[in-house]
């Protein structure tokens, strides 16, 4: 089982009483060994326990890392395993496998219960949120645009035509004429036909 997450590591690993111990030649590469080592365990949820293949094919893919782990293993980072390794105190700092998968089906009950009722409140946000925009529309295109005749028995203005780019529906740009394309009737933006 593969799932996203993250570990926790101290932020003074590299200076802890077993990381100071590690051969100065090695100390990199076993820090580095080390931090994989706990996202794999975290990820497959081994609550820190490694195989053999899983070090050589997962952990450390293709890396020659047999004197890294011995490092580790000698300062007591790791502890020698039946089938692998076991990382020391790892349940001290990481979450085990049923805290994880308590946590994962609490969140999964938390989003069934927010969305269970999600097409109802669907239909019903859709009509308001249609009269909302519609009644939004209608105010800032009487607003912007008073002179259009109104098209509805109720008064309210027709469809709006394009706003200018250079007065930005303001009317300062008017030329009078009201015949133009945009709703100040601009005589830059008018199409050559119509100027």
């Amino acid at each position: 089982m593969t799932r996203p997450g993250y570990v926790r590591v101290a932020n003074d690993l590299g200076a802890s009483e077993q990381a100071v111990e590690l051969a100065e030649d090695h100390y990199l590469a076993a820090l580095g060994l080390f931090v994989l080592c706990l996202g794999y365990c975290d990820r497959q949820l081994t609550d820190g326990h490694i195989t053999t293949r899983a070090m050589s094919r997962a952990v450390a893919h293709g890396a020659h890392c047999a004197d890294a782990i011995a490092e580790l293993e000698r300062v007591g980072f790791l502890e020698v395993d039946a089938d692998g390794w076991r990382i020391a105190h790892y349940l001290d700092w990481q979450r085990s496998r049923a805290e994880i998968e308590a946590a994962s089906e609490s969140a999964r009950n938390a989003a069934h219960t927010r969305w269970s009722n999600a097409k109802g409140n669907a239909g019903r946000n859709a009509g308001r949120n249609a009269k909302e925009i519609e009644e939004i529309d209608r105010k800032t295109l009487a607003a912007c645009a008073p002179d259009l005749p109104a098209s509805g028995s109720d008064g309210t203005p027709g469809p709006a035509k394009p706003k200018c780019p250079a007065c930005f529906g303001t009317g300062i740009c008017d030329d009078g004429d009201g015949i133009g394309p945009y709703a100040c009737s601009c005589t830059i933006q008018k199409p050559v036909s119509a100027r």
